[in-house]
């Protein structure tokens, strides 16, 4: 099927879909986590078959813990990893844990494109640009047992924004290309940087070659609501 028609059909309705290039339910239970988006499975863990770096399929979502994490190999036949100029991720989660430095989605690299939890719980999305590294944190503080829809922008001729339900938490006008292109460093969920394990749980995610704006972050929340009310989350404004 033609993929823009694909992305048309199979979208919830609500969720924008301009520049959509990847999109997770974390609704699957066996061993892959599967991109509605272009029908490509990914692995759970670090081989195939059941092993203790699996993360756990519930009701909810996906829950990690201690060392578990979602591979995305070969990452959508590398449509992630052509992303240069501009991006944006949305995901849907909550921490079990707090006080302690976990990764929540990126890309796996020495310096990573990323979504973080700090030590201090505050919320931090990384980029490696053309210039070098760029870091924006939130003044904002993540709470235990708490769902949230974190929504990461990036654009390289304005800046980075991180907006936590449609609130922004924090803003930047760093500028550069992504430096880390090319397929050469897988994505994953879960852990970006070795050691750093997310304790929580992921209900959704959404991955877009564009920055989404504060209408679209709207937009996609409005439609977001109903489907993880489904699952007896409750996402704040």
């Amino acid at each position: 099927m033609n993929p823009t028609l694909q992305r048309i059909i199979t979208t919830p309705q609500g969720i924008v879909k301009n520049g959509l290039v990847a999109w997770y339910k974390f609704d699957n239970t066996g061993q892959i986590l599967f991109d509605y988006k272009d029908g490509f499975h990914h692995r759970n863990g670090s081989d195939v078959g059941v092993d203790a770096a699996d993360a756990t399929p519930g009701a909810q979502g996906w829950t990690f813990a201690t060392d578990d994490y979602t591979y995305l190999a070969g990452t959508s036949a590398g449509i992630l990893d052509t992303i240069a100029d501009e991006l944006s991720m949305v995901l849907v989660f909550k921490l079990s844990a707090i006080g302690v430095a976990q990764d929540v989605f990126g890309r796996q690299a020495t310096t990573s494109d990323m979504i973080e939890i700090m030590a201090d719980n505050k919320f931090r999305f990384n980029l490696l640009l053309s210039g070098g590294a760029a870091s924006l944190v939130s003044t904002a503080t993540a709470a235990a047992e708490t769902w949230y829809c974190v929504t990461a922008t990036f654009d390289s001729t304005k800046g980075m924004n991180i907006y936590r339900g449609i609130t922004n938490i924090a803003t930047n006008t760093t500028t550069g290309t992504l430096a880390n292109v090319g397929g050469v460093k897988p994505w994953s969920f879960g852990v970006v940087v070795a050691g750093r394990f997310l304790f929580g749980t992921i209900a959704y995610g959404l991955v877009y070659n564009a920055e989404l704006t504060p209408a679209n972050i709207s937009q996609n929340l409005k439609a977001l609501k109903p489907l993880m009310a489904k699952r007896g989350i409750t996402l704040a404004s």
